[in-house]
C-alpha cells in the first residue's frame, strides 16, 4: 500500500549492515548484517526491488528477541508484525463469532480507509483447497490484497508461494 513506509524504514550504512527503524518503535534503531547467500536462499531471496524483506525479517527477529530471522520459525501474530510497521493496533473478526455482514462490513472499510489487512487460520482449520487450486495452511498468515464488496470475494497471497495471487 505505501513503498515509501518501507524505503524510510531502512538505511544502508555502506558497510556491510542495514539500520532498520520500525514505525512502532521510533527510538529503536536495529542493526543487522546484510543477509547472507544461505539466509537468502533460505528465506527471503529478494527480487526486483533489492532484498529489502530480508532486511526487514532479520531485523523484526532482532527485535522480537532473536539473532536473526531464523529465531522467528515458530511464528507469531499476524497483528504484532503489522504494528510494528503501522503503529497501530489491529481489529480481529474471528470468522466464529462474526457475523457475515460484520465482516462484509469491516473488509470494506478497511480497504476504503487503505488500512493493511491479513488474515490466518487456527491449527484447527483442515487443510484444503481453494477454488482457484492454491492450497490453504493451518496455522499460517495471508496477505489480503483485495475484497471486492459486490462479490464477497477475498483476494489472497501466500507468502511463501511464488504463485499468482488467489480470490
Amino acid at each position: 500500500v505505501d513503498p515509501k513506509l518501507i524505503e524510510k524504514m531502512i538505511e544502508d550504512n555502506s558497510d556491510g549492515t542495514y539500520t532498520v527503524v520500525f514505525p512502532a518503535m521510533p527510538d529503536k534503531r536495529i542493526t543487522v548484517s546484510a543477509p547472507t547467500d544461505a539466509e537468502l536462499l533460505r528465506f527471503n531471496a529478494g527480487g526486483e526491488y533489492g532484498v529489502w524483506a530480508s532486511v526487514i525479517e532479520k531485523a523484526f527477529g532482532k527485535a522480537n528477541g532473536g539473532v536473526n530471522a531464523q529465531k522467528l520459525d515458530g511464528g507469531g501474530q499476524v497483528n504484532e508484525a503489522l504494528r510494528l510497521f503501522t503503529d497501530r493496533d489491529g481489529e480481529f473478526d474471528y470468522l466464529s463469532r462474526t457475523s457475515e455482514d460484520e465482516l462484509h462490513r469491516d473488509l470494506k472499510m478497511a480497504f476504503k480507509e487503505g488500512r493493511a489487512v491479513a488474515c490466518g487460520t487456527s491449527e484447527d482449520y483442515r487443510e484444503g483447497k481453494l477454488l482457484k487450486g492454491d492450497i490453504i495452511f493451518q496455522q499460517h498468515a495471508y496477505s489480503v490484497l483485495a475484497y471486492d464488496s459486490n462479490t464477497y470475494t477475498v483476494t489472497v497471497r501466500n507468502p511463501w508461494a511464488d504463485s499468482e495471487p488467489q480470490n
